[in-house]
């Protein structure tokens, strides 16, 4: 496993642990750098008008379609150190 994803997943457990809930924009945009950085372009249907926290989400990943891999999580890690500034992260 490359530096780059070890970094990335041990980031993506840290996030658990925020003092305090970022709001709910934060959370959809971390959401979709992490489905990016996962899993690449997103590759679902999209969900029907009335399921919005699905459609909501499956915005969010869609938003960062064509983002290359590595940019994807070097954002998301990004995206984690300042919530940690910003909350602080429980021991």
């Amino acid at each position: 496993m490359s530096a780059l994803k070890e970094e990335f997943n041990k980031y993506s457990e840290i996030v658990k642990n925020l003092k305090e809930t970022p709001e709910d924009d934060v959370l959809l945009t971390l959401y979709g750098l992490y489905k990016q950085s996962t899993e690449g372009d997103c590759n679902i249907d999209e969900p029907g008008f009335l399921n919005f926290k699905a459609k909501r989400k499956y915005n969010a990943w869609k938003d960062q379609e064509g983002l290359e891999i590595n940019k994807a999580i070097k954002y998301y890690i990004r995206e984690v150190k300042r919530l940690i500034k910003q909350y602080g992260i429980n021991e």
